[in-house]
């Protein structure tokens, strides 16, 4: 089985593959219960980078299990699956929150919704 360090870092390498449409994102994975933490930071024109820790405040927090993201590594879960909801408190598997200080804007949704589409789809 594939560390999560491993599974992220090939999803990264697939996500970087497809077009990013010029996305400027940092990412925070929590992964629940332990609520381990791991940061992708997307620069246009950059190389992405998955790192253990990250000085900068993430515009977006994903929450899921090991077993959640290892699903959708291997392809039995997507992104947009895992995280559907009939109401927005509703909790999902793939749940997120924004980060400190940070407004949904049109920009971060279009942004958010290509990068799930995306990453989480590894394909």
């Amino acid at each position: 089985m594939e560390t999560v360090y491993e599974m992220l870092q090939e999803m990264a390498e697939i996500y970087a593959q497809k077009s990013t449409d010029n996305i400027d994102l940092i990412v925070q994975f929590k992964l629940l219960p332990k609520k381990e933490v791991w940061f992708l930071k997307i620069k246009p024109g950059k190389q992405l980078e998955i790192t253990k820790s990250n000085q900068e405040e993430p515009q977006i927090i994903f929450s899921l299990s090991q077993e959640t993201l290892s699903a959708i590594y291997s392809g039995e879960m997507t992104g947009l699956t895992a995280m559907g909801r009939e109401n927005m408190s509703d909790q999902t598997p793939l749940d997120f929150t924004l980060g400190k200080d940070v407004n949904m804007t049109p920009d971060l949704m279009a942004n958010l919704l290509a990068f799930v589409q995306r990453f989480f789809n590894p394909t």
